[in-house]
């Protein structure tokens, strides 16, 4: 499994942090919970996605090994990167369509939050994978 733990991590983190921003950003476009509601609804569906990633990452990382080459790591991390570029895509992407004028800037601090909390589990990985290299 080696390095590739920490790509399958960050897919586990990544893609359905990305479903609940959707889901929690159409509720608030569609005028069905204020922006406060979403926004703890947003932080509580955060906290339920990410226990499985925290618990993969101790196995991780009570598990690394050292790799031969640090070829061995360029892949995985290159895949975490593309994982963290579609992302904080989709993310700005869901924020900034079909928000009202008046909405723009607080759906702008909703949408740094949701990157912010989209690439914590990834920098861990990156992390992990740095020091099985070093």
């Amino acid at each position: 499994m080696g390095p590739f733990i920490f790509v399958i991590i960050a897919a586990i983190a990544v893609f359905p942090t990305l479903i609940a921003f959707k889901v929690i950003i159409e509720r608030i476009k569609a005028k069905d919970v204020t922006r406060d509601r979403g926004l703890i609804q947003f932080f509580i569906s955060i906290a339920v996605i990410e226990i499985i990633p925290i618990l993969l990452i101790f196995y991780a990382y009570s598990n690394l090994s050292r790799v031969s080459d640090f070829n061995e790591i360029i892949v995985p991390g290159l895949l975490i990167f593309v994982f963290v570029a579609v992302g904080a895509f989709f993310i700005f992407l869901q924020g900034n369509l079909g928000v009202p004028k008046e909405e723009k800037q607080q759906m702008r601090i909703f949408t740094l939050i949701g990157i912010a909390l989209m690439n914590a589990i990834p920098m861990m990985c990156i992390i992990g994978l740095l020091m099985m290299a070093f």
